[in-house]
């Protein structure tokens, strides 16, 4: 017997309807939901309907519905045992106090290291830039002693100047010195 068209669109929609619920289920989970808020079997989870405008809408389904897809059964039971787990107290270890001062030591530990390192690597830091310090006030001091000599010479050579100007002008002809008074 061949299934009418509406059957198929109608499992489509149960698909769907499951594939809602489950994912609505996950995000609930996953905020921090716990069993009061979420179902905590599947079938709880098969009458469990929500409708809402803006969020998430689902209807009941059938266990018929949820058995026909067998990955999405056992997705939704899953996320309800995570949820149980997450609900349920843990007991503590008879050496969890041992573990936690363990755990500590590690982080002090590995605290301890990172400063090492970062203060290893500002010391060698801070050693290459003296030594680049000491390196550009050498620099200075030679640029300043460079500078110092070629003021010096050119001192020497503008008294030069002005020595042979002096002679020049006691030795020029009496006309060049009216024309340079009359300027």
């Amino acid at each position: 017997m061949k299934k009418p068209a509406i059957a198929f669109r109608t499992e489509t929609q149960a698909r769907e309807n499951l594939e809602r619920k489950i994912e609505h289920l996950k995000t609930m989970v996953e905020a921090g939901a716990r069993p009061p808020e979420v179902p905590s079997s599947l079938r709880k989870f098969n009458s469990w309907e929500i409708a809402s405008k803006q969020g998430a809408t689902f209807k009941r389904n059938a266990n018929e519905t949820i058995s026909r897809h067998p990955q999405l059964r056992a997705a939704a039971v899953a996320i309800m045992e995570a949820a149980k787990a997450a609900a349920r107290p843990s007991v503590p270890p008879r050496d969890a106090g041992m573990k936690r001062a363990r755990d500590k030591a590690r982080l002090h530990l590995t605290i301890r290291k990172i400063a090492e390192s970062a203060y290893l690597r500002s010391r060698a830091e801070n050693l290459r830039l003296r030594s680049e310090i000491d390196a550009l006030r050498a620099q200075v001091v030679s640029i300043s002693d460079e500078a110092n000599r070629l003021r010096e010479a050119l001192e020497l050579e503008l008294e030069k100047c002005r020595a042979r100007n002096a002679e020049l002008l006691r030795s020029a002809p009496s006309n060049v010195r009216a024309i340079r008074r009359e300027k």
